[in-house]
């Protein structure tokens, strides 16, 4: 599955989509929720059923210390150019 083509999609599909994986998920609940929830919803559900989810952009890597050690990074997309933004994989 590629992140980028969910990206593409509407809310209301990836309404239909959540649905399709959460049968008993609230309606009310769902109207609720804005489209970076829907994704990320979405992509937790692929994930725990085993299918790999791919995405690209920039790796940037956020060393937790003065040594370079023990780091995190976040994949920034150019959709955001580069910048911080809650579509960031970490």
């Amino acid at each position: 599955m590629l992140l980028d083509t969910l990206k593409t999609k509407d809310v209301n599909y990836l309404v239909n989509e959540l649905k399709k994986m959460e049968p008993e998920i609230d309606d009310e609940f769902l109207g609720s929720l804005r489209k970076t929830e829907l994704l990320f919803r979405i992509v937790r559900k692929y994930i725990e059923s085993g299918t790999v989810v791919k995405t690209r952009g920039v790796l940037e890597i956020i060393n937790s210390n003065n040594n370079g050690g023990d780091g995190y990074g976040f994949l920034r997309s150019v959709e955001n150019n580069y910048l911080s933004s809650s579509e960031d994989v970490y």
